[in-house]
């Protein structure tokens, strides 16, 4: 096989290099989209699995795989993503049109507890309120904005999720043929990823999901407005450690003992305590199985993160990206500890023979 000389071969990395990088340029707004397909891919690979077997066609359970999964996954979160925002907004002009006489009479009894409870203490809880509600609506307005854009971008994200059902397994193939690594550190990278993938977006993040539902199931049974703006804050207060949907639901069963009722209080407090707090246990260890389990603290950050830095779809592409730096340093660890064992390998001779 003829080699490159040196020239020759600085002329092709940097040429190599400079079509790489103009190629990642041009599919710059729509890196997220794929992405979270491929992640949306490998949960749900398992069913096109099942399908290819009963239907005996690949490309067909892969289309029944993606219908399904926008009818299961897609609408729902659609809908969702419709009441979010237009609670915020409401949310946003009731705090920002009321005047702050309405809001000290709203927040006055629970400024007096405080301040009996917490001498010296002085809350300004109808500025914090009306400030955190205006960012709340602002950040999702401008994330869900753009109709035309979001309908682009999942008539895409689809098109993707059927070509890596279908052609997943020629994909993975091709990686490993590229990938410089030994192909069997290719495969433990790509064994790991899934595996955390799982830990991360089918177990962690569906559980808060699962858990923000909940909440909001119970606020609306329980009269509190606005039930899936706070159902959603209480998803992601349950991935922060030690605090959970608590962060919600403790101030609402608050709100109700000084504006609703007693039942009421008691009732939210006891959906919350069973319901919603009971699925953390009950739910994640079914999903995870035997599968490594992330520190919940980086999940957070990496979801909060991800939402800083990508929008909506940071909220699975920050876990995932925590994902794949899991799997890369679950290969450092196997390359690392092979070479030094190799290194620390005695060095075993032959024994000498006596000369006659």
């Amino acid at each position: 096989m003829e080699q490159f000389n040196k020239t020759e071969l600085h002329f092709f990395v940097a040429l190599f290099a400079g079509v790489l990088l103009f190629t990642l340029y041009i599919l710059k707004p729509f890196l997220p989209t794929l992405a979270v397909a491929a992640v949306f891919a490998t949960l749900v690979f398992p069913v096109q699995k099942r399908l290819h077997m009963r239907l005996g066609n690949n490309a067909l359970a892969a289309l029944c795989t993606t219908l399904i999964s926008f009818v299961v996954l897609v609408l729902p979160l659609g809908f969702l993503v419709a009441l979010l925002v237009n609670e915020a907004r409401g949310v946003a002009q009731f705090f920002g049109q009321a005047r702050d006489t309405g809001l000290a009479e709203l927040f006055g009894p629970l400024e007096s507890f405080v301040a009996a409870w917490v001498p010296g203490a002085a809350w300004d809880l109808s500025a914090l309120a009306r400030e955190s509600a205006s960012w709340i609506a602002s950040q999702l307005v401008v994330a869900f904005t753009g109709t035309a854009q979001l309908i682009g971008q999942f008539f895409i994200g689809f098109i993707a999720l059927y070509y890596f059902l279908k052609d997943g397994p020629r994909f993975v193939q091709a990686f490993i043929h590229f990938s410089p690594l030994e192909d069997h550190y290719d495969r433990l990278l790509l064994d790991k990823l899934h595996a955390t993938i799982y830990s991360v977006i089918r177990g962690s993040l569906s559980v808060a999901l699962i858990q923000g539902v909940l909440t909001s199931i119970g606020f609306l049974l329980f009269s509190i407005p606005n039930p899936v703006l706070w159902g959603s804050m209480a998803a992601i207060g349950a991935l922060i450690p030690g605090v959970g949907t608590g962060v919600v639901i403790v101030p609402a069963v608050v709100y109700l003992f000084f504006f609703g009722s007693l039942w009421q209080a008691v009732g939210l407090a006891v959906w919350g305590a069973v319901a919603v707090g009971l699925i953390d246990n009950l739910l994640l260890p079914k999903l995870l199985g035997g599968k490594a389990r992330i520190h919940p603290l980086f999940i957070l950050v990496s979801v909060l993160g991800g939402l800083l830095l990508l929008g909506p779809s940071g909220f699975i592409l920050g876990p995932m990206v925590l994902s794949l730096l899991y799997g890369l340093g679950e290969v450092y660890s196997s390359l690392f500890k092979g070479h030094m064992e190799h290194a620390a390998a005695p060095t075993v001779s032959a024994p000498a023979v006596p000369r006659e």
